[in-house]
């Protein structure tokens, strides 16, 4: 959903707002509050915050079929234990000083007194905290290819035809890597191939000492003792 949409929307009807977004679409509510966000995505009562399954639909090439935002039911609440304690509010105060060395280092390479988009900086300050906070990454041909291809993905979904995808299902066709939606899922492949071989390296030389999110998040377990298998990634 275009920004510029959602906050009109915002602006003129106050949080939380609803819309309709398709004909064959149930209307969707949209929340901003933080507090209000953390009762949806903490409670348990299925029935009254269950996913919509038609809507999570139109975002799985983009989240993945695995999103915790696009469960429900038990799948929600095995994933959303197997995420809690890496994401806790403690370990990511944690990682203040790193994003703090991040925004630095982006923001000694703005020019003063010139004009500038804002938008490419915070890109760029996102992309590393979480290369680097997230899959522990910080140099070498892997970092750099990452931060490229996440980089190009964003870039391409801010354009309206790109927005659209989500919208019109029939728009998805591959037409080669020059079309739009071939383009996006080439790049999406070299993503998650990239993603995949970290994960299998991590497997093979384990090391406890790390505190990065992906560290953690292979070595949590659900109730049954479980850990995330590759599909779940």
């Amino acid at each position: 959903m275009p920004f510029p949409f959602m906050r009109g929307c915002s602006d003129r009807y106050g949080d939380p707002f609803t819309a309709n977004i398709g004909e064959k679409l149930s209307p969707v509510v949209f929340f901003s509050n933080p507090q209000a966000i953390q009762v949806i995505l903490t409670s348990d009562d299925s029935e009254l915050f269950d996913s919509p399954g038609e809507l999570n639909a139109l975002f799985e090439p983009f989240l993945g079929s695995q999103s915790v935002i696009g469960l429900s039911g038990d799948r929600h609440r095995r994933m959303r234990q197997l995420l809690m304690p890496p994401f806790h509010g403690e370990r990511m105060r944690s990682y203040g000083q790193l994003i703090l060395n991040i925004t630095e280092e982006v923001m000694s390479q703005w020019v003063g007194r010139k004009t500038f988009s804002v938008r490419p900086s915070m890109q760029r300050i996102s992309m590393r905290v979480i290369l680097r906070a997230v899959f522990g990454l910080n140099e070498g041909a892997r970092y750099q290819r990452l931060e490229r291809l996440l980089g190009a993905m964003l870039d391409r979904m801010s354009k309206p035809l790109s927005v659209s995808l989500l919208y019109f299902p029939m728009l998805r066709q591959d037409f080669g890597p020059l079309s739009p939606w071939g383009s996006f899922v080439r790049v999406r492949q070299q993503i998650d191939q990239l993603i995949y071989d970290e994960i299998a390296e991590r497997r093979s030389h384990p090391d406890a000492s790390r505190n990065d999110i992906l560290t953690l998040l292979m070595s949590a377990r659900d109730e049954a003792g479980e850990a995330l298998t590759d599909a779940e990634w």
